[in-house]
């Protein structure tokens, strides 16, 4: 059976919940994530105001 990496799928990702902290930007969370800021709106479309940078 061949494996995800030799077919080139992507796994799909796992869901994480972080506490956001008061003062905390888009930016930081999706550091701190390791994921980019489109990344994490995306997976966030609650999200309303998407320019917190």
């Amino acid at each position: 059976m061949p494996s995800d990496v030799a077919t080139n799928k992507k796994q799909p990702a796992k869901k994480k919940t972080t506490k956001v902290l008061a003062g905390a930007t888009l930016w930081s969370i999706a550091k701190d994530n390791h994921v980019s800021v489109p990344e994490l709106v995306k997976a966030n479309p609650q999200i309303k105001d998407k320019n917190l940078g």
